[in-house]
Order: structure tokens, then C-alpha cells, then sequence
């Protein structure tokens, strides 16, 4: 999450996300669209069933919400 949260900063810099709501939403995009991908690789293998797959891709589109939030108002 440290590692995504940088990639959050890194890219509201170079982009010019200085709004909470800016934030939120590059917080969605990194979350659902890199960490939940790569999560759906891991399942795609192992077989698990599809609400742990829920479960673990809410957690980390919330925290990347939650760290592009913060990163966001912070400007």
C-alpha cells in the first residue's frame, strides 16, 4: 500500500490533482484498475472463490481512495 500510495502522489503531481475530489478519483482508478487487476490474476490461478476475490479488491480500492483522499486535501 506504501508503494500504491506513492504511485498516488507521483501521478496527482504530475497530473495536477490538488482537490479531495480529484484525489478520490485518481484513488479509484490506481484501485480498481491496477490493484484489482492484479489481484484477478491471482485468483484467475488459484481458484478461490469470487467473494474473497470481492473482498480483497474492496480493500485495496478503499485504501487507494483513502491514500488519493488525503494526498489530495493535502494541497
Amino acid at each position: 500500500m506504501f508503494i500504491a500510495t506513492i504511485g498516488i502522489a507521483m501521478m496527482q503531481h504530475f497530473f495536477g490533482f490538488v482537490t479531495l475530489l480529484t484525489g478520490i478519483k485518481a484513488g479509484l482508478f490506481v484501485g480498481f484498475l491496477f490493484s484489482s487487476t492484479a489481484i484477478s490474476i491471482n485468483y484467475l490461478y488459484t481458484k478461490k472463490p469470487i467473494g474473497l476475490f470481492f473482498i480483497d479488491c474492496g480493500y485495496q480500492t478503499l485504501g487507494c481512495i483513502l491514500a488519493g483522499a488525503i494526498l489530495g486535501a493535502m494541497h
